[in-house]
């Protein structure tokens, strides 16, 4: 290891308590691989690894005890036949794991596969979440395993990614997007008691007015102070807007970004979204609409 402000000996010779808060301040593997000194305080929190249905279980089952952040997925885990689980339940003896980040982007992860997310719900030391499940056969349940988060005693921060989900299996006859009893199931997030920071993205699916509507009930989240909702491609109009607009009215959100584009916004809605912009309790607004 080398660096032109910090020599190696320097680097090394520093005290553990140091090395601690550097370890920690990057979040990161990457120190972990220096020298054997450094792996062996640092390696074993945090990991980015990738998971296929033969090995996820074994693999979780040997770090749950050390990581403290952990990145893991697989775009190709699953194919079409395949055993579709997945083995989460390792983690919930997890006692120091605060950050998890998942990816399971067009992985034909299907309703009973994404089930076991549900399972999240009781590794209590998790702070911060990030769901990438785009491009998937998502059903209604597993939207409810997502909300379930909600129970996370410690949870600050919640990013889901559900662009272009398919309810149903892809070419059946039941296939359909996301719709409002989706959203709705969504909005129970609101009840999440120390959720900061929450970002979802469900554009392309038939999100309506009703869905807007739910949406804004997130205005209740007791600590929510920045929002993120991507909405584009749905089917959001001029009630759907102002029920979004309502948003300004919570007592904690300071940053608000909502996208909108390619919904069918008229005046009335447009102006609504454009009050956001004074709102007084706002400091950061973002909002994209039109095509």
């Amino acid at each position: 290891f080398s660096s032109p402000l910090v020599p190696p000996r320097m680097l090394l010779g520093l005290p553990d308590d140091v090395l601690e808060v550097v370890s920690s301040y990057l979040q990161s593997s990457t120190l972990g691989h220096v020298c054997r000194r450094l792996q062996e305080r640092f390696g074993r929190r945090y990991f980015a690894i990738g998971l296929r249905p033969s090995n996820a279980a074994r693999r979780l089952e040997a770090i749950k005890d050390t990581v403290q952040v952990l990145t893991a997925g697989c775009n190709t885990m699953y194919t079409i036949g395949n055993d579709r689980r997945l083995y989460f339940n390792p983690l919930k003896t997890a006692p120091l794991l605060h950050t998890l980040r998942l990816t399971f982007r067009e992985s034909c992860l299907t309703e009973g596969g994404a089930w076991a997310l549900m399972a999240l719900r009781n590794v209590h030391s998790l702070e911060h979440v990030a769901l990438d499940l785009q491009y998937n056969e998502l059903g209604d349940n597993t939207l409810q395993a997502v909300a379930s988060l909600r129970a996370l005693p410690r949870l600050r921060v919640l990013d889901v990614r559900l662009k272009y989900e398919w309810l149903g299996e892809r070419g059946g006859t039941t296939t359909r997007r996301l719709g409002d009893s989706s959203v709705e199931v969504l909005s129970t997030l609101r009840h999440a008691r120390t959720l900061e920071e929450l970002s979802l993205d469900l554009s392309a699916h038939q999100v309506s007015n009703r869905g807007a509507e739910a949406f804004a009930q997130l205005k209740a989240t007791p600590r929510l102070s920045s929002f993120c909702l991507q909405l584009l491609s749905n089917e959001v109009s001029d009630a759907g807007a102002a029920a979004l607009a309502t948003l300004a009215d919570s007592t904690t959100l300071r940053a608000l970004h909502l996208d909108l584009r390619f919904n069918p916004i008229g005046t009335a809605g447009l102006q609504a979204l454009g009050a956001l912009e004074a709102a007084p309790g706002l400091r950061f607004v973002t909002v994209k609409s039109g095509v």
